[in-house]
């Protein structure tokens, strides 16, 4: 009987001792690090003299369709230019610096050239970002036409991983 005993408390030590392995989530600022990202679309959301909300699908310049940015760990990033042109002394790549605020809701990017409709430096809010897509919503006028009787609510940039 004590060895039955022995042997048993044995097993419970063993099994107790077994590895298991557990999954740990990405981090949003992993899953920027680990691609390089293409924009795909801009939407601004304006609203009329009698409040009604309308969207204005803002079109790619062709020079911008091969553009992507691609983020680093030390928040530094580039600006990949792309083999398509917008002028002709346009640089291949344009370094710009980024952060994540607000637990990881708020993308700011600073520095990064005319990427965003003229506009250098660009914070809102991300959304959507799974290792994959992911989508920037910004309430600060970046340029394009809106209606002159109408005001922005907020644009939104769609990206998708290279």
């Amino acid at each position: 009987m004590r060895y039955l005993i022995l042997f048993l408390s044995v097993i419970v030590i063993f099994a107790s001792c077994s590895k298991q392995t557990v999954d740990v989530p990405q981090s949003k600022q992993d899953m920027l690090i680990s691609a390089k990202w293409h924009l795909i679309d801009i939407q601004m959301t304006v609203r009329d003299t009698f409040g009604r909300d309308s969207v204005i699908q803002w079109l790619i310049d062709d020079c911008k369709k091969d553009d992507n940015l691609e983020f680093d760990s030390s928040f530094q990033a580039v600006h990949h230019s792309g083999d398509a042109r917008c002028y002709y002394n346009e640089s291949a790549e344009y370094a710009f610096t980024w952060q994540l605020t607000n637990n990881g809701k708020t993308l700011g990017m600073y520095g990064i050239d005319d990427f965003f409709l003229g506009t250098s430096n660009i914070t809102g809010d991300i959304s959507d970002l799974d290792g994959s897509k992911f989508t920037l919503k910004t309430t600060q006028f970046v340029g394009g036409t809106v209606p002159p009787t109408d005001t922005l609510k907020y644009t939104k940039f769609y990206f998708t991983k290279l």
